[in-house]
């Protein structure tokens, strides 16, 4: 689950030591590892997991410390995320300082991951903690605004999860998130996972926690450098559209590596996904690089039945080719546009939304370089991701009504027997006859009742 919170305060120093300090969200916290955890007692060593080393077990312990996993920092100005230390000696860096109006190494975010074992206990539980600066504010009349983005998530204990595994000698403990029970439910994580296409029938999917995901961009919407560290990343929510891009400052010769779809450009990586189910090289930008190959049909499909994952359809494209006397590219692949179908399935009182087609294409434009200035000379080239949410109109609630009835009742040829009616014409009822039966009923009725 992710939260956000605005930071609002009038007296930024004061204020840095404590709201802004990671610690008090990291090392200064415990996790009970069972419900029964005793929570008045945390000390002692049969109690609490106080050890902050990587290889202690803490297999008697009622609580384990939040330990930290790794420290990175967000430069403010530029967009950049560097790390600065990873592990345990993270912790070190965690304490924010007030110095000339600024709270240095301010908390920006943090994301506890909580590992369960296969005896449904919590066995530890791991931050990435992101810092930054935070400037006091100009006007003593305008508080200090800053924002801080607080993430969990559960992952399984690390064993062998090898494919086609019988899952239950684990207690069924795998990596996996839910969005639904079992349809979906609007704005929560989109299931997706991974199959291994060389295991034949008995592999199962390596499902991601929380769900697809697709890359996003910097605060100055510049894509970042692919060079230092991962890329960001944007959730992509259930029913909900959206557009994520960033753009790419190219020189003159960076684009045409990246239009021959050369692994030797740093932009550029070989499609895995397409690769394992067409056979086909396609070398895609690492921003726009689809790497999942499935999806969940339900918001609870479960990662050991393959049958409740939906295969993400991928379309072959046509290959760039570079016209060094026009200093054009043909065919750049510059956007990814994701559509998943989306039907309405089970009682009408109470109806489970359910995805029914997943589709991947990647979009090629021509691309020219117009930019003068010799060999260094820069140009931005746009580069997108399109998530879409079809409703499939087939499904759609129709009230039925059914055709009144006749006014002039019809009667089986046999209702009054064993009295004998003449049928030599047919089976046709006399209606004289039934008239007169029917007049004298009414007067038998009439005198029953006075």
């Amino acid at each position: 689950r992710d939260s956000s919170c605005l930071r609002v305060t009038d007296d930024l120093q004061s204020a840095c030591e404590a709201t802004f300090d990671a610690g008090r969200f990291t090392t200064g916290l415990y996790v009970g590892v069972a419900p029964d955890s005793d929570w008045a007692e945390t000390g002692g060593a049969t109690k609490a997991c106080d050890d902050d080393t990587a290889d202690d077990s803490c297999e008697t312990a009622e609580w384990v410390k939040v330990r930290i996993n790794t420290v990175k920092f967000l430069d403010p100005d530029s967009g950049d995320l560097t790390e600065l230390v990873a592990g345990v000696a993270g912790s070190e860096a965690l304490n924010s300082t007030f110095y000339g109006g600024v709270c240095r190494q301010a908390l920006r975010s943090v994301t506890w991951t909580v590992i369960a074992n296969n005896q449904n206990k919590i066995s530890g539980v791991l931050a990435d903690v992101v810092l930054t600066d935070v400037a006091e504010s100009n006007s003593t009349t305008v508080p200090t605004v800053a924002l801080q983005e607080f993430n969990i998530e559960y992952t399984a204990e690390s064993f062998d999860m090898s494919y086609g595994v019988n899952a239950r000698e684990y207690g069924n403990a795998v990596n996996m998130s839910r969005s639904g029970n079992p349809g979906y439910i609007q704005g929560l994580p989109l299931l997706s996972g991974t199959r291994d296409y060389t295991a034949g029938d008995t592999d199962t999917m390596v499902a991601r926690v929380p769900g697809l995901e697709v890359m996003g961009s910097a605060t100055d919407g510049m894509c970042p450098n692919v060079t230092r560290g991962a890329l960001p990343t944007q959730s992509v929510e259930f029913g909900v559209d959206m557009m994520t891009g960033c753009m790419l400052s190219l020189t003159q010769s960076e684009l045409a590596t990246m239009c021959d779809d050369s692994e030797t450009s740093p932009y550029i990586a070989l499609n895995e996904r397409v690769y394992a189910s067409t056979g086909s090289s396609v070398y895609a930008p690492v921003f726009l690089n689809l790497t999942d190959t499935h999806v969940g049909m339900f918001g609870n499909a479960d990662p050991l039945d393959v049958t409740q994952w939906l295969e993400i359809d991928i379309g072959t494209t046509t290959m760039g080719s570079w016209d060094k006397s026009e200093l054009e590219c043909s065919h750049l692949i510059t956007s990814l546009n994701l559509k998943f179908l989306v039907a309405y399935v089970g009682s009408v009182d109470n109806p489970q939304a359910k995805i029914v087609s997943a589709h991947a294409s990647y979009g090629r434009e021509p691309v020219k370089f117009t930019v003068e200035g010799g060999s260094d000379a820069t140009q931005n080239v746009m580069f997108t991701t399109t998530v879409s949410f079809i409703p499939y109109k087939g499904t759609e609630y129709k009230p039925y009504a059914p055709p009144a009835p006749p006014i002039l009742f019809t009667m089986p040829y046999d209702v009054f027997y064993p009295f004998s009616i003449n049928a030599a014409g047919g089976r046709e009822v006399s209606y004289v006859v039934v008239g007169a039966l029917v007049l004298l009923s009414s007067v038998a009725l009439l005198v029953m009742g006075e």
